[in-house]
C-alpha cells in the first residue's frame, strides 16, 4: 500500500509540474476523467492497467528510484 501511495503522490506532483488539469491527463492516458479523479483523491483504487496508463502519461517509470 505504501508503494501505491508514494506513486500517487509522485503522479499528483508531476501533474502539477506539467500544469495539466484532470481533463488533459485523462486524454493523455486514454482514460475517463472519473478514473483520474479517483486516482488523485484516493477514494477508490483504480485498476492496475489504469494505474500504469496514468503513470505512463506522466512519464513516470516504475523503478527502485520510484520510492
Amino acid at each position: 500500500m505504501v508503494f501505491y501511495n508514494v506513486l500517487v503522490e509522485k503522479a499528483i506532483a508531476k501533474k502539477k509540474e506539467l500544469d495539466l488539469d484532470t481533463t488533459q491527463l485523462a486524454a493523455r492516458a486514454g482514460l475517463s476523467e472519473d478514473i483520474i479523479s479517483d486516482f488523485e483523491n484516493g477514494s477508490t483504487k483504480i485498476s492496475v492497467e489504469s494505474f500504469l496508463k496514468t503513470l505512463d502519461a506522466l512519464n513516470i517509470a516504475l523503478s527502485a528510484s520510484s520510492f
